[in-house]
């Protein structure tokens, strides 16, 4: 349905496999050390699972590209779903953009420690 930029592809695909490499060879190191109280978390889980359930390193990119898209995807749906909110309803998006001003300001981006600085919502 939409042509396929065989360059692009090609480069978005050697900068997912090297950022998946660089992913990989970090927790490497970390399998050996889950006797010494290294967490377990799912990059490793995938690396010392990997003979027991027959894992290849194809398979192991593969599902670590299937949980790096999964959770832009959620995000993205979230910020989606909130804008799409926010316009539905003038004045709760006026508030929030007053909110903001108040906080950021107009002159700079906002930045994590900021977000303390933002009102609680109120509890029901």
């Amino acid at each position: 349905m939409f042509p396929l930029d065989e360059e692009a592809f090609t480069k978005h695909v050697a900068k997912e496999d090297r950022f998946n490499r660089a992913i990989i060879e970090k927790h490497t190191a970390a399998c050996h050390e889950i006797g010494s109280g290294a967490k377990h978390h799912f990059v490793v889980v995938l690396l010392t699972s990997k003979e027991e359930y027959g894992l290849s390193e194809v398979t192991i990119f593969g599902l670590l590209g299937d949980m790096i898209s999964a959770g832009m995807d959620t995000t993205t749906i979230s910020v989606e779903w909130a804008m799409a909110e926010l316009i539905k309803n003038p004045r709760a998006q006026q508030k929030a953009q007053l909110e903001l001003d108040r906080v950021f300001g107009y002159e700079r981006v906002m930045t994590e420690s900021d977000f303390s600085n933002l009102l609680k919502p109120k509890k029901p």
